[in-house]
């Protein structure tokens, strides 16, 4: 799953209008910003995945259980 979203970095823009500005004369270094907010950005999702996972999947198993019954 995570090589999943490594992928998909390069097509995500995670710049706030703030550090967008700082970094529009950077050149590469407005890259490293992005990939740098995109990796933090995700690591949290990932540690409550983890902590809340059974809870998650459980949901996911009702959801489908409906989506089949009606």
């Amino acid at each position: 799953m995570l090589w999943v979203l490594w992928l998909q970095m390069n097509q995500v823009s995670a710049q706030c209008a703030m550090c967008k500005e700082k970094a529009k004369d950077a050149g590469s270094a407005a890259l490293g910003l992005n990939a740098g907010i995109v990796l933090l950005m995700t690591v949290p999702y990932i540690l409550l995945f983890i902590a809340f996972r059974k809870q998650i999947i459980q949901l996911y198993k009702e959801f489908r259980n409906k989506k089949v019954k009606a």
